[in-house]
């Protein structure tokens, strides 16, 4: 006899407990919201003027949760990052 894995529990983002109101200066919103909602998610478009190279780091383990779901992230963004951020890392392979 061979042992099957249990299906993974499903998780849907209206489960996630969060607050209808953040403020950055009181609330620590990437470990509230951003992480967990990305992990639970399959997909994240986003379009910003101002973005940051920074975000995509501090937002490593909801975005590796969201490929491991099979997801893609579409970022639409000004074409500035920070100076250590490599030209060649396109963002279309996070």
């Amino acid at each position: 006899m061979t042992a099957t894995a249990a299906a993974p529990q499903q998780l849907f983002l209206r489960e996630l407990p969060t607050t209808p109101k953040f403020d950055t200066s009181t609330h620590e919103i990437m470990s509230l919201f951003y992480i967990p909602a990305l992990s639970r998610s399959t997909s994240y478009d986003r379009g910003v003027g101002y973005f940051t190279s920074n975000w995509i780091r501090m937002a490593a383990a909801g975005l590796a949760q969201l490929a491991a779901n099979g997801g893609k992230a579409r970022i639409i963004a000004s074409p500035k990052l920070e100076p250590d951020c490599p030209p060649s890392a396109p963002m279309a392979q996070i």
